[in-house]
């Protein structure tokens, strides 16, 4: 699977799992929001035979693969709060604040 995290991505989900006491985090696509949608954050202490290990950090289940695939996944912090943001090449549209996306089928 081709999803890549950037530096600052990287290192703010190590500081997640200490914090959090877990092994990996857990990326997922749930239906949700006005753009249909939505990146789910987990964390997860096991692994199963359909998860995909990304960077030793991260684990995504192959059937969200078709909307992951390709995606870059950064994170900032500024004045005004933090976040993960995403470039997501299978992403037809989103809404205007960011928080959903809709993928054509």
């Amino acid at each position: 699977m081709n999803l890549t995290l950037s530096d600052k991505a990287f290192s703010h989900i190590n500081s997640l799992l200490k914090e959090h006491d877990s092994t990996w985090a857990r990326l997922q696509v749930k239906a949700g929001k006005c753009a249909g949608l939505v990146y789910d954050w987990t964390f997860d202490t096991s692994k199963t035979d359909d998860d995909k290990e990304i960077a030793g950090v991260l684990l995504v289940d192959k059937s969200n693969e078709p909307y992951l695939s390709g995606i870059e996944i950064g994170y900032k912090a500024d004045l005004m709060g933090s976040e993960f943001t995403y470039i997501n090449p299978k992403a037809q549209a989103a809404c205007g604040c960011g928080i959903s996306f809709h993928v054509e089928a």
